[in-house]
């Protein structure tokens, strides 16, 4: 997983996310309700570990997956769970922000999760070494990049292009907000690409959840594919 932005916009909140794996690990379902833990939970499954990169819960719960916590790491060759399955534990809790401080993550992966929970914002990070619960701004704009796959010049000129893109398109849509993930495909520059695209590594899919007051929407773009699906429900 590579990017994900939000974007607050009088009260409708809008997350998007760019799936970026190998080409390899292409066997992924399209957004559907799942039960967990007697809970509804909608979301695109990889089928290969069962897990996801992007949930929603019936509450209107949002929780969506950065591969990689403060810096770039070196994978070990055992991991004890997927981290796509650390965020369907999570989800399925009744406050995924409270049960963030119980979980168990010894020999799991760093990762980073953004959280929506209550109407507020949080960034949850494991570096491998210690958990980190950082509450933000909800009623602002934000955007990160995987520091797996994006080093510090990389993710800074995704942080720019996003507010350039919000500054120059103050009406925009949700259709343009995926339309601009989209873009990182093709954004490249001379020496240094934005995207990484690179070894087998691509953008293999979005994903975009609008949570409004009581309706949530899950939009979902095969880039490989180019097939697409939608997904509504009504959340309390």
């Amino acid at each position: 997983m590579s990017t994900v932005s939000f974007i607050n916009k009088n009260g409708v909140v809008t997350i998007t996310l760019n799936r970026n794996e190998n080409v390899g690990r292409q066997t992924t379902m399209a957004p559907r309700n799942y039960n967990h833990n007697g809970k509804n939970v909608f979301y695109p499954k990889d089928t290969e570990s069962g897990g996801t990169w992007c949930s929603v819960a019936e509450n209107g719960t949002v929780l969506t997956l950065l591969n990689g916590g403060i810096e770039q790491h070196s994978s070990k060759a055992f991991y004890r769970k997927s981290r796509g399955l650390v965020v369907l534990d999570l989800i399925s809790n009744v406050s995924p922000k409270d049960s963030w401080n119980e979980l168990n993550l010894t020999h799991i992966e760093p990762f980073t999760l953004i959280l929506y929970q209550a109407q507020k914002l949080y960034q949850l990070i494991w570096d491998g070494v210690v958990k980190r619960k950082i509450m933000l701004d909800e009623t602002k704009n934000h955007i990160w990049s995987s520091v797996i796959l994006n080093n510090q010049e990389m993710r800074e000129k995704r942080a720019s292009s996003f507010f350039d893109f919000l500054q120059e398109t103050p009406t925009y849509s949700a259709t343009e907000i995926m339309n601009f993930h989209k873009r990182f495909k093709e954004f490249h520059s001379q020496d240094n690409k934005i995207l990484s695209d690179r070894d087998n590594v691509k953008m293999l899919s979005i994903t975009q959840v609008i949570v409004d007051k009581n309706r949530g929407v899950i939009r979902y773009y095969d880039l490989l594919n180019e097939k697409k699906a939608l997904s509504t429900f009504i959340h309390n």
